[in-house]
């Protein structure tokens, strides 16, 4: 009767360590995605361009993507929230690492730091954004919807304010398209508030 038990025992034993080792085995991986800063794009400098230190942020997320999961649209009032596509770091951090670094390419900034700036060189503008929205459809376009402004970063007044409304085509249907695309969106930001820039610096 013992034997019989403990036969039983390991036999259930077998079987729920198939049934483990069976479901971690159909769990797929999780895929990290980060964005991306301009690519191929050489900036001409200008005879008379002027240089200035700029400092970028803070940058402001939406509360339903300022999370680990990448957020698409299924429809206006519908998202999606990938269980095995994230971001490699917060969306915040990149995004305003990702706009600094495009910023360097277009304007003559030195230094040009991440806010707050830690460096001994006084500041000069300060660029702060709000993203009102940033998502998109797999396999169709990425959304970018922000206000921003550019502040007298001495008296701390405000020079510029404007609303970008940018969207960019996914060159595919997974989640490495719409990141993409979603990097292109930040490129077209870059380039408003680099002319912005560009108008106050003459």
């Amino acid at each position: 009767m013992m034997d019989r038990f403990y036969c039983r025992l390991i036999f259930v034993g077998v079987i729920s360590l198939w049934v483990i080792i069976g479901g971690c085995a159909s769990t797929p991986p999780s895929r990290f995605y980060v964005l991306s800063p301009m690519q191929g794009e050489n900036r001409q400098a200008e005879a008379d361009e002027a240089c200035a230190a700029i400092s970028v942020g803070p940058v402001e997320l939406p509360d339903y993507v300022d999370r680990s999961q990448i957020v698409t649209r299924i429809s206006p009032n519908k998202l999606s929230l990938a269980e095995f596509d994230q971001w490699a770091e917060p969306l915040k951090e990149s995004f305003a690492r990702v706009l600094m670094e495009n910023l360097s390419i277009l304007l003559c900034a030195d230094p040009i730091s991440l806010y707050p700036s830690r460096g001994p060189t006084a500041i000069d503008y300060r660029v702060e954004v709000e993203v009102i929205r940033i998502d998109g459809k797999l396999g169709e376009r990425a959304s970018l919807i922000a206000r921003w402004m550019i502040l007298d970063e001495k008296d701390n007044t405000v020079l510029f304010t404007k609303k970008s409304n940018l969207s960019s085509p996914a060159q595919g249907g997974d989640y490495e398209a719409l990141v993409s695309a979603q990097s292109q969106t930040i490129a077209a930001l870059s380039r408003d508030i680099a002319e912005a820039l560009k108008t106050i610096l003459k």
